[in-house]
């Protein structure tokens, strides 16, 4: 099973990005854009897992949870990686609680250090990715024209392990496991 850890956005947020990414569309670039039901912000991704393996994820992480506090969140801004001549990915970022992320992001790498590597990670909302050139100033000039919209404010109360099937019209992503932070009764 392909798999990775992440928090899923609350519907204000998720309508927000939603309208973000529909406005895209008229810059008319070559770009993939991640499906409204699909967007979420990635603390770690694990890659093919197996049924062993995701035991393992589980205890691990219904350890690590129960030691933090949920927390709030605020989406704000579009921007992107690569560089003005080469975008490679466009995100959401976030504005408060980014150490809140950077927290969780650790913890769910340190309890899962023993099964996978770790990797540090700058929390953003991938909305997405870049596939060519076509229409790059159009792109740049929608990316800047939003660099300050605010999108919302969350709270993250739960993390989630979840699974990716690949398919031809794109990834579809299942709930395997729910992990509400702060309580000893996950699972």
């Amino acid at each position: 099973m392909r798999a990775f850890v992440a928090i899923d956005l609350e519907d204000g947020c998720r309508a927000k990005a939603s309208k973000i990414i529909e406005s895209f569309s008229e810059a008319g670039g070559d770009v993939k854009f991640v499906e409204p039901q699909n967007l979420h912000i990635t603390l770690k991704f694990l890659g093919d897992v197996s049924e062993d393996d995701v035991k393992r994820i589980e205890s691990s992480l219904l350890n690590g949870v129960k030691m933090m506090k949920p927390f709030k969140i605020s989406l704000k801004g579009v921007g992107y990686f690569g560089s003005p001549k080469n975008i490679r990915t466009i995100w959401i970022g976030i504005e408060n609680g980014r150490d809140g992320l950077i927290s969780l992001s650790n913890m769910v790498n340190e309890c899962l250090k023993d099964i996978f590597s770790m990797e540090g990670a700058s929390p953003h909302l991938t909305i997405g990715r870049v596939r060519s050139a076509k229409n790059r100033e159009a792109i740049m000039d929608e990316i800047n024209s939003m660099k300050d919209v605010k999108i919302g404010e969350m709270a993250v109360s739960e993390i989630k392990l979840k699974s990716s099937t690949l398919t031809k019209t794109g990834p579809v992503y299942e709930d395997v496991c729910v992990f509400r932070i702060g309580e000893r009764g996950n699972l």
